[in-house]
């Protein structure tokens, strides 16, 4: 199951950012635009187009969201594989991305010290 929702998902982000899907809603839209200029732009077409458009924002918006997860955490795995192997490196920076602001806050005042000098 979630084999599924990552692959649909990961095809669903690749369309959406393509000039096909931007064609497409393009389309769309335009084809909305003029059934509401030829219906007088009624109360129920401003609805429709409303919620019509929010529900996909919102949709899209998720899928992104869950993409974007997916590459940052597999970007930290891959820079926690590099901190391993190298020797001389601080290997309590690995996982640092779970740890509470103030010692990150503290890591970056350390790179920020150790780059003075």
């Amino acid at each position: 199951m979630k084999e599924n929702f990552r692959l649909f998902v990961n095809h669903f982000v690749h369309f959406v950012s393509s000039i096909w899907a931007f064609l497409f809603f393009f389309i769309i839209i335009s084809a909305w635009f003029l059934f509401g200029f030829n219906q007088g732009f009624t109360k129920y077409w401003h609805l429709i187009l409303h919620n019509t458009l929010n529900i996909i924002t919102f949709f899209i918006v998720l899928l992104i969201q869950h993409t974007k997860y997916r590459d940052t955490i597999s970007m930290q795995l891959k820079l926690d594989e590099l901190v391993k192997a190298l020797e001389g490196a601080r290997n309590d920076l690995i996982n640092v991305q779970i740890q509470p602001d103030h010692y990150l806050e503290k890591y970056q005042q350390q790179a920020e010290e150790s780059s003075k000098k």
